[in-house]
This record gives C-alpha cells, sequence and structure tokens, in this order.
C-alpha cells in the first residue's frame, strides 16, 4: 500500500507518463512514476470536453467522492486528484499484476481453490462497500485488479453511486453486458443485490473460462440474462454449483446475502495453494489459526435435551439449555467447552475423565478459572465456539415450531426458519419441499430453482410460508413465551375416511390388540432392542429394552404402552401438556382426544419394528 504521507505531483507535469493502460469512452489509464517520490501510479486522464459533452460531470464528481474516501485491502486506493484546462487526473494505486480478465486469458479456466482465493477478497471487498451503502455496479473481470503477489483489488468506481439508505433503489441503465443482472437489464429498481448477481459471473467465469450469458450480441446477452435460465456445467463441485445458484438468482429477494457467502460451505473450504506454483500462497491474517470471531451467540431457547458423537467431540444440549462440547483423546476428555443457554457464558475446563455415551462431563467441584464472556472470549477459543453455534443451529434446523396440516401435507416451521411441507404432491406422490430461511430451495433434498417446481406446489408453499409466519406473529403477541411452542393447528386427513367422523367413533379394537402377545413375544420381552424414530408430522417414538413404547407428540403430550406380560392385563397411560399422568388399564373408557393419539400407534409400531 502507498504511503500517503509522502508528496505526491499535483500537477500532470510531476509525473513521468510511461505507457498506456487501457482506454474508456472519454478517459485513458495510463502507467506513471511520481518523480518526486519514484512510485509507481496508474494515472486516469478524463478529457473535460468529452465529459461535459456526454453530460457526466456530476458522475465523475460522484467518483472521486466515493473513491477518495475508501480505504480496504481489497480495494484500489485513489491516492490523488487534481485537475487543468483539458483534463481531470485521478492519481491510483497501481497494481503490477494487471487485470484478473487477462490473467484468466492465460489460463482459461481456474481450479476452485485458485477460484476461492480470488472470490474471498472481492467478497471481503464488496463486505466494506456494504457497510457504507456503496454500490460499484461495474464489478467484473476488467475491474478487478492484482498486485505483485496476485492479491486482487476492486477498481473502477465510474458507475459507482452511494445511497442513503440499504433498500434504496436506483434505475439507471450500466454496468458491463455479461455481467449485468436481470434487473438492470429489465430497466427495474436496484439496490446492493447487483454486485451479488456480478459475484456469481465472476465465480460461474473462473470455473468455466466464460461468463454464464455470453453472446456476441450485447442485446442477445442482456435478453438472455432476463429470459434463460443458468446452467451449470456438473463437472463443477456440489459445493461450487450451490453457491453459483444462490447469486445468480433472478430475483434479488432471493439472491443469498454477502454475509452468507463468506460462510458458504465454498468459501469455507481451504485455501492453500501450496501446491500451486504459479499462483502464491495468500498472506494469512494473524488470526487465521484461531478463525472468524463469532459474530452473535449461541442460543437454545426451546430446544430439547440432546447428545451425539462427532468425530472425537461428544455434543449435548443439557436439559438448562447450557451447550457441552466434549473434545476426547482416546477414551479420554481432553477438554470441555461449556456455554450458557444464551450463549454468553462460557467456561473451560479438563475434567480428566472417560468420555459417557449418555452423561456429559460435570462442572469440577471446585470450578474453574477459565471462566469467559462472549464479548471477551480469547481468540483461541474462537473455533471451539463456532463448533457448539453450529451444532445448536443443527439441532434448531431439526427442531419443529409450528405444525400446521392442510389436506395431505404436513406443513412445519422449523426453529431455523426453515419451512417444510412433507407429503405435498398434487398427483399424489409423496414429497418434500423446504424453503429454507436464506431462500433456496430444495425438492427431496435436493437444491433446485423455484422454476423448476410444479406451479401449485409453489403456490402452495408461498402460501403455506405467509400462514406459518402469521400464525407464528400471533402466538408470539399473546404469549412470547418458550412455552407456546411447538404449536399445532389443523387436522391431519388420512386416506381412510373423514377424520372428523372417525374421531367420534368408539375404540373397538383394544390398543393391547395391537402389540405382540404371543408366548414367544412375551418370553422375548427382555430381549427387545431399543429403538427410536421421527414420525413425520408426529413426533418422537421409542421402543425401550423393557418392550414399552413411548410416543412424545409435537404439543408436549406423551402416550406410553407398557410391554405385554403373562398373566397381568395391559394398560397404557397418557400425559398431558402440564405433566399430570392418567393411567388407563385395559377396557377402560378412553376420552376422545386421548383416542385420537392411539390412533397413531399402528404406524408407529410398524416403524419401530
Amino acid at each position: 500500500m502507498i504511503d500517503l504521507t509522502k508528496e505526491l505531483g499535483q500537477r500532470i507535469e510531476d509525473y513521468e507518463i510511461t505507457k498506456l493502460l487501457g482506454r474508456g469512452g472519454f478517459a485513458h489509464v495510463y502507467h506513471g512514476t511520481c518523480r518526486k517520490t519514484g512510485v509507481d501510479v496508474a494515472i486516469k486522464m478524463i478529457d473535460k470536453e468529452q465529459m461535459r459533452a456526454a453530460g457526466l460531470t456530476s458522475r465523475v464528481q460522484q467518483e472521486v467522492s466515493i473513491h477518495c474516501r475508501l480505504r480496504h485491502p481489497s480495494i484500489v486506493e485513489l491516492l490523488t486528484f487534481f485537475e487543468d484546462d483539458a483534463n481531470v487526473y485521478l492519481i491510483v494505486e497501481f497494481c503490477h499484476g494487471g487485470e484478473v480478465q487477462k490473467y484468466l486469458e492465460t489460463r482459461e479456466t481456474l481450479s476452485e481453490t485458485e477460484a476461492r482465493h480470488f472470490l474471498v477478497q472481492v467478497a471481503h471487498g464488496m463486505q466494506y462497500l456494504q457497510s457504507h451503502n456503496i454500490l460499484h455496479r461495474d464489478l467484473s473481470l476488467s475491474n478487478l485488479l492484482l498486485t505483485q503477489d496476485l492479491q486482487v483489488k476492486i477498481s473502477d468506481f465510474g458507475l459507482a453511486t452511494q445511497l442513503r439508505y440499504p433498500s434504496e433503489k436506483h434505475t439507471t441503465m450500466c454496468g458491463t453486458p455479461n455481467y449485468i443482472p436481470p434487473e438492470i437489464a429489465a430497466r427495474s429498481g436496484h439496490g446492493l443485490e447487483v454486485d451479488l448477481w456480478s459475484l456469481g459471473c465472476m465465480l460461474y467465469t473462473f470455473l468455466t473460462g466464460s461468463p454464464p450469458f455470453h453472446d456476441p450480441k450485447i442485446r442477445s446477452t442482456l435478453t438472455k440474462v432476463v429470459m434463460s435460465s443458468i446452467q451449470i456445467p456438473s463437472n463443477l463441485s456440489a459445493e461450487a454449483r450451490d453457491l453459483i445458484g444462490k447469486l445468480l438468482q433472478k430475483d434479488p429477494r432471493q439472491r443469498i446475502r454477502l454475509s452468507e457467502v463468506l460462510s458458504h460451505p465454498f468459501m469455507c473450504r481451504s485455501v492453500s495453494l501450496l501446491n500451486r506454483a504459479r499462483l502464491p500462497v495468500p498472506s494469512k491474517a494473524s488470526n487465521s489459526a484461531y478463525g472468524p470471531k463469532p459474530s452473535e451467540p449461541l442460543n437454545t431457547t426451546r430446544l430439547k435435551a440432546t447428545r451425539i458423537k462427532s468425530g472425537k467431540m461428544m455434543l449435548s444440549i443439557l436439559d438448562t439449555g447450557e451447550v457441552v462440547v466434549e473434545f476426547l483423546k482416546g477414551e479420554m476428555i481432553n477438554s470441555v467447552l461449556r456455554v450458557s443457554s444464551d450463549g454468553q457464558w462460557i467456561v473451560v475446563y479438563q475434567p480428566r475423565i472417560a468420555w459417557h455415551p449418555t452423561q456429559a462431563a460435570g462442572l469440577p467441584l471446585d470450578g474453574t478459572d477459565d471462566r469467559f464472556s462472549f464479548e471477551s472470549l480469547p481468540k483461541m477459543l474462537w473455533k471451539k465456539y463456532a463448533i457448539a453455534s453450529r451444532f445448536v443451529h443443527l439441532v434448531r434446523q431439526k427442531t419443529v415450531k409450528i405444525i400446521l396440516y392442510q389436506g395431505d401435507s404436513a406443513c412445519f416451521l422449523m426453529e431455523n426458519g426453515d419451512v417444510e411441507i412433507k407429503d405435498a404432491g398434487i398427483a399424489g406422490t409423496p414429497k418434500k419441499i423446504v424453503r429454507q430461511k436464506d431462500g433456496t430451495i430444495k425438492l427431496n433434498n435436493q437444491v433446485v430453482s423455484p422454476s423448476s417446481i410444479d406451479a401449485k406446489d409453489w403456490q402452495f408453499l408461498q402460501t403455506v410460508a405467509l400462514k406459518l409466519s402469521a400464525l407464528e406473529e400471533s402466538i408470539c403477541a399473546v404469549d412470547p413465551s418458550p412455552e407456546m411452542f411447538p404449536a399445532i393447528f389443523g387436522r391431519r386427513t388420512t386416506t381412510n375416511g373423514d377424520t372428523s367422523t372417525r374421531s367420534n367413533l368408539t375404540l373397538n379394537t383394544n390398543f393391547t390388540s395391537l402389540v405382540d402377545r404371543s408366548p414367544e413375544s412375551v418370553q422375548s420381552s427382555k430381549l427387545v432392542k431399543a429403538r427410536e424414530v421421527h414420525v413425520d408430522g408426529l413426533g418422537v417414538a421409542r421402543r425401550l429394552p423393557s418392550g414399552e413404547i413411548i410416543i412424545e407428540f409435537y404439543d408436549r403430550t406423551k402416550v406410553a404402552i407398557e410391554a405385554p406380560m403373562a398373566g397381568r392385563a395391559s394398560e397404557f397411560c397418557f400425559v398431558n401438556r402440564n405433566g399430570v399422568k392418567t393411567s388407563y388399564p385395559e377396557g377402560s373408557s378412553i376420552p376422545i382426544h386421548v383416542r385420537q393419539r392411539l390412533g397413531h400407534l399402528p404406524r408407529v409400531i410398524d416403524l419401530l419394528k
């Protein structure tokens, strides 16, 4: 970076101009050297007469006003500016590596590792611009420059504008055709999302060697941008295809956010280029060994206790809501990170005991000196805290907040904001459609574009999402406490007849007839293997080693059916949302709301086999 304390010349005569680097409509860019300091610079000369004739005086003023205030490693610095009777001169940082476009032309395509190296830097520069509400509007490979060690810098702010507020929209037709988003090509209002489209075009071009909608004729290119679907080569990695698809969403509202770009799996893979002699390893920030600083505290509100093993870690959410991450070494626990339910308080300790499959290591009786707040968390714990946060996010993604039955479909609002629809096939074919919080659409666990979903299914998804959002808002308006969730609305239609009619019928078959009561079964009941399954639209069902079956419903009620035993009548119990338990011996009168729950027993038993 140029030392701005050095006195750069304020007249064009103070510079030795050596060669032409490029030219535009009314400007030329030259390589030059400051005679006083010996510093290499790039000089953008703007012809005043042509500038006035084109009515672009205010645009040049805006370019200078914006560019002179920018200071970021991924942005070319405007060092100084001045004018004479003929020209306006912008003296900018010189990048010895030239344009990324020309670099790519010598390589044809880049590996995903190289593309990631460039893209991360561009995204950080964009993040800086967005933090100041600055819209570049002409991000292209020609406007990315390389330093001697192949670090990327964003240049040319001739079309940039500063928004008064993040959601402000502009309507100017501008940009490089191959990188223009649909909203600009269609002369629609546009905002900060346009630069994300350009970023997607860059990634596509890095990996394929050509922009996604390229055509020799500009008009054809712009028409393709608006009307054609993106075709992403299948030979790219799943992560690359997913990120390109999320960046090149034609609806700017569905485009991935910049913060999510930087945390996307494609961007988070190793950026080490040690095996690429042509591309030096980028210098690492001093905190790279610790990962990025956590941006927000985790929160386990409404999440049930759970415990899983992942590699050399045991991860738990306790009944208290605390998160415990145990780092293992063989059969022993090497260290423990324990986080409060609101993510604000963290302790670390080394119990030096064997890990247990069902119980997390408790706090030391004599306490621990390693106590931190979220704000004071030391760098050495950033990665461990990130592991805890990802675990909580995963559990939240699998935890139901609201269930809405609509005909044959079970619709779910998950704790992380995802909307899921199961058995939503209009033609009767079971389907699972998910709209993730970031706008990504999945059909049967595959990322798809909205246009690839049946129109009726798409409309149904949109309608359900609005209903679930309205239900969530209504519940929170009445009582925002965690105990209000999960909530269930509607009644699932079955293929065996009208549910509303059948719910009032007497239970013709004893519930115990559903359980195998043969002598062989009774004798071997102690040998039953424990099993747990998630039942769509219902909850969690468990079969204990004793043979007892327990169903925990989403509305926090519970049914427990004891295992059959020789010489004794079976019974079951029902536990309501307040924890009140009622036992029902065989042959007793059963309330309607309990009978309805028992009606699910055949399906549960079948799943537990």
